[in-house]
């Protein structure tokens, strides 16, 4: 005999019939409470800190789940391009996103702190003007 928590007792009574008779709204929720007891997690990052999305348009249904991080990432990243950069090119594209990764990553530590990564971050490396140009 399986093990059922004692607050999905009443699935294991429930028949076909009674499955199928289930809204979309009501059986994502059961099945979102099996996956995360605790709430909903990215699967990605990790972080617990999800919006549900309304649905605006064709291309997302009620209910989605929107991971905050990945957000304010690419909201760090879409500033940086709009108010410091103005353009960028497709070529460099890696290295900006790499700098922008950067920021993300040590978006709580000190100002001190976040040199001294990037200084221990460039032994080994040497970028040459004609490779940035070629």
């Amino acid at each position: 005999m399986r093990f059922v928590p004692p607050r999905f007792a009443h699935l294991e009574s429930m028949s076909a019939i009674d499955v199928g008779r289930l809204t979309e709204d009501r059986a994502r929720a059961i099945l979102e409470d099996i996956r995360w007891p605790d709430g909903p997690v990215c699967p990605h990052c990790g972080e617990k800190n999800a919006t549900r999305l309304k649905s605006r348009s064709l291309k997302t249904r009620d209910g989605v789940l929107q991971c905050n991080t990945a957000e304010s990432f690419f909201a760090l990243l879409k500033r940086g391009v709009t108010g410091t950069f103005h353009h960028i090119s497709k070529r460099h594209l890696a290295r900006y996103c790499d700098e922008f990764s950067f920021r993300w990553d040590h978006r709580r530590t000190t100002d001190g702190q976040r040199t001294v990564a990037a200084i221990q971050g460039m032994f080994g490396k040497r970028l040459l003007y004609s490779s940035m140009s070629a």
